[in-house]
């Protein structure tokens, strides 16, 4: 929660739909998730919006800004 905001370039590795069993009234039905690496670095994994989800595709890469486990933005790199 008071992790400080980081930026980092990444690639994107793969991404996943997770359906939701018996959603609350107030919560979505499916949570969207890429997976990221940095370099060689450990693998991670963010929960994105769907905006993100669709834009996304394994192999781009770009600036990913997160704080903590908490994905804030993606910039693609062209």
């Amino acid at each position: 929660e008071n992790a400080p905001q980081r930026q980092a370039f990444v690639t994107i590795l793969d991404k996943q739909i997770i359906d939701i069993p018996h959603p609350l009234p107030d919560q979505e039905d499916q949570e969207y998730w890429i997976y990221v690496q940095k370099g060689l670095g450990p693998k991670r994994e963010f929960q994105v919006g769907p905006h993100y989800f669709h834009a996304l595709k394994p192999g781009d890469q770009g600036e990913l800004t997160y704080q903590g486990r908490k994905f804030l933005h993606f910039a693609l790199t062209r």
